[in-house]
């Protein structure tokens, strides 16, 4: 009580919450601001909600501020910050690996719509990657003969969670082609299956 910011506070800090102050002095609002202040145990984050505090003619002679301390949140943000940076960038990696292997890779919804397709897998039917997401085989008009079975094997997988492997033959105009695909669940983190991707060579 009876001190100013300056004598609790480094210079720069105190030069921030006073700048604060004054403007909602200037807008005669209530204002939010983020402000790090250093403590005992060392710098903090608070989140201060301030206002200004009129007397009886109207005019504005205080400005009352309550600070929440976030620093444990504002860490959390930010290694959640770093966390998604890396996977956005291992996702990049995953995509161009993806995109250069010969192997055919899809990914699918319960709705047995294409999330996700790599160059070979789509080149396989004639079409880009970006032809078929959010597509179902029936709509591109895909063979049945080979998405039949291979939807209803994606179905077990939806349901009972576990990996399916298994070969596929069907006839091409110039004879027959056969291949093995392996049909791995994707869950989240109460164990449900939320996508499954297939891998085909």
């Amino acid at each position: 009580i009876g001190k100013t910011a300056y004598h609790c506070f480094t210079k720069s800090e105190a030069d921030q919450k006073t700048a604060n102050d004054e403007l909602v002095v200037k807008d005669g609002g209530a204002r939010q601001f983020e402000e790090v202040v250093t403590m005992e145990d060392g710098v903090h984050t608070l989140l201060s909600e301030k206002f200004p505090v009129r007397d009886e003619t109207g005019e504005i002679n205080a400005v009352c501020g309550i600070s929440t301390d976030i620093t444990s949140r504002k860490a959390y943000e930010e290694k959640l910050c770093k966390l998604s940076s890396q996977i956005q960038q291992q996702g990049r990696t995953l995509e161009t690996v993806l995109s250069a292997s010969p192997n055919i890779v899809y990914m699918f919804d319960n709705q047995g719509r294409f999330l996700y397709a790599n160059q070979s897998g789509a080149e396989n039917f004639g079409v880009r990657p970006v032809d078929i997401i959010g597509k179902t085989w029936k709509t591109l008009n895909f063979k049945n003969d080979v998405f039949v079975p291979l939807m209803g094997q994606l179905s077990q997988v939806f349901k009972a969670g576990k990996t399916i492997r298994d070969n596929l033959s069907f006839l091409t105009p110039d004879g027959g082609q056969e291949f093995a695909y392996t049909l791995i669940p994707i869950m989240d983190i109460r164990g449900r299956v939320v996508n499954v991707i297939a891998y085909v060579n």
